[in-house]
Formats: C-alpha cells, sequence, structure tokens
C-alpha cells in the first residue's frame, strides 16, 4: 500500500480493509477511489494512526480509522438509508 509505512495499517488496517471489501464489494463493486490521512511522528515515518477513506463503484462509502497511539476496544459501525448496526 503507498499510504501506510508499516504500523498500524500494515499490523491493523489490513484486516479492516478486507472485512469492508468483503462485505460491500457483491454489492457495491469495486473501489474506485480512495483516501488517507496518516498521523506519524515514528522515526522511520511509521503511522501511528491512519484514517482510509473508500468510494465503491455505486457510491458506497467506508471509512477506516487505525490506531496504535492509544489501546481502544474494536468497533464496526454499518449505516444504511433506513438501518444501521454497532458491532463490538
Amino acid at each position: 500500500n503507498e499510504f501506510g509505512r508499516w504500523w498500524s495499517l500494515a499490523a491493523l488496517g489490513t484486516h479492516c480493509l478486507d472485512f469492508v471489501q468483503w462485505m460491500l464489494s457483491a454489492k457495491c463493486g469495486r473501489i474506485v477511489r480512495k483516501s488517507c490521512l496518516i498521523e506519524s511522528d515514528e522515526p522511520g515515518g511509521a503511522d501511528r494512526s491512519c484514517m482510509l477513506s473508500l468510494i465503491f463503484e455505486q457510491g458506497t462509502t467506508a471509512e477506516i480509522y487505525v490506531s496504535m497511539a492509544y489501546r481502544a476496544l474494536s468497533r464496526v459501525e454499518i449505516f444504511a438509508e433506513r438501518e444501521s448496526a454497532v458491532l463490538t
């Protein structure tokens, strides 16, 4: 990945990205646009925190936030037009 530098995105974000693609790609198509915001003050440019924003062919969006900067419970939030779900 051209965004992450071996830490939060590589250690945690790859699993989140796999999950999002597994959940959305069958109905929403492939990812057509992505952007990333990285916070890094580690030697060598390792990413402590990363926010990845994705847009799929059908217009569906997904955001992934991962961080090695603090300890927090994993959480997935899904919002649709009429429903929502929180997975912890």
